[in-house]
């Protein structure tokens, strides 16, 4: 099947509420990059690096946080207990040059910027660890966008709860 080209239309032309669940989508991806763009003053691929080397380093302890699903708050809290307990888990710039596709060489350099700016330690020669500081600078941007994720669930939610009444 080839491409549409943008003279031609697409085949099944888009709903209202198609087109209404893509855009609130692309508002939060939208606001979401914006919001890197200027915390990584516009390097975008370094905040790729660092979010990668982030999800690595507390990913083992991550690992049994699918299990939580629909668990009560006591469960949930004793998650959080055991995450201040665990020890994160290193990574290397091969890990990250792998997992992301983006070049080992231009990771490195981001590593290099990522410890200059004291948001990466490294342990012994090729263990990349983020710094506590940086958990911090980062934590008030986490929040927001988890804010609007939420807001742009609901919004979602609402649309598709209103198709389904339609329908």
């Amino acid at each position: 099947m080839s491409q549409p080209t943008p003279a031609q239309p697409l085949v099944a032309p888009l709903t209202d509420e198609t087109l209404l669940v893509a855009t609130l989508a692309s508002r939060f991806l939208i606001g979401y990059l914006r919001k890197a763009y200027q915390h990584f003053d516009g390097d975008l691929i370094m905040g790729l690096v660092f979010g990668e080397i982030c999800l690595r380093n507390i990913g083992r302890v991550l690992r049994p946080l699918a299990a939580q699903q629909g668990k009560a708050p006591e469960q949930w809290q004793a998650f959080l207990e055991r995450l201040k307990r665990e020890r994160i888990t290193p990574c290397n710039a091969l890990s990250i040059s792998e997992a992301t596709g983006i070049p080992r060489e231009t990771v490195r350099r981001k590593v290099k910027k990522l410890e200059e700016t004291g948001w990466l330690m490294r342990e012994d020669l090729d263990k990349l660890v983020v710094t506590h500081s940086s958990i911090e600078l980062f934590h008030d941007f986490s929040l927001e966008v988890v804010q609007d994720l939420l807001e742009s669930s609901r919004e979602v939610q609402g649309v598709l709860d209103t198709i389904k009444k339609q329908h």
